[in-house]
């Protein structure tokens, strides 16, 4: 299980990236026979074994996490705040596009 993230971690570093682009993390133990995970920035890349993958069932998590989770409805009213006073003493650009007469 880590040689194959090893070796993914390997071809993430052969390709072509920008020079802030940070190396992907293995995350898990290396003795780990189940499962481990690559954190590839925007990516979260899970190696299961079959077993693992059905006893983690991250795919029926990822669709119902919403209905459970009591958090992620709620409010965070001083983000809400600040993104109005951003929003509010930043306008938006003017895009109105003159047409020239020839």
């Amino acid at each position: 299980m880590f040689a194959l993230a090893t070796f993914i971690r390997r071809r993430f570093k052969m390709k072509e990236r920008k020079p802030s682009d940070l190396l992907p993390k293995i995350e898990g133990s290396k003795t780990s026979k189940d499962w481990i995970a690559l954190d590839l920035g925007n990516i979260a890349l899970h190696v299961f074994t079959a077993g693992a993958r059905e006893q983690m069932d991250l795919e029926t998590l990822w669709t119902v996490g919403p209905l459970f989770d009591d958090l992620v409805n709620t409010k965070d009213t001083e983000i809400v705040q600040l993104l109005n006073l951003f929003s509010s003493s930043n306008p938006p650009p003017n895009r109105s596009v003159s047409k020239s007469k020839k």
